[in-house]
């Protein structure tokens, strides 16, 4: 994150991609449909607008199926030690704490 990141409660290999989402957008879906047919100029009369929004229907197709697709997918498959952009992510944790941890004296 912008101010320190965030740090995981379970196991990378309990954790989907949909739940670092749900985590950082909260579960409200993407589109928020604003039935602008309703509100914009020159309304139409309320009788038109018994079928469901057909924008607002699909856009929430969309969305579950963005989601099924994010809750197959656990963060330890991307990230995880044995993957090639989890050693380079390692790698590098590792050398930013060589440069900037602060040392402990011994005592």
């Amino acid at each position: 994150g912008p101010r320190g990141g965030y740090r995981l409660a379970r196991g990378a290999d309990r954790i989907t991609l949909l739940d670092i989402v749900l985590a950082v957008d909260g579960p409200e879906p993407a589109f928020r449909c604003a039935e602008i047919r309703q509100r914009g100029p020159n309304p139409l009369p309320q009788e038109a607008f018994r079928a469901p929004c057909a924008i607002n229907a699909a856009m929430l197709r969309a969305e579950q199926a963005y989601r099924a697709e994010l809750r197959k997918t656990r963060i330890a498959e991307i990230f995880g030690a044995d993957t090639p952009l989890g050693q380079a992510i390692n790698n590098r944790a590792c050398a930013f704490r060589a440069l900037y941890e602060r040392r402990q004296e011994a005592t």
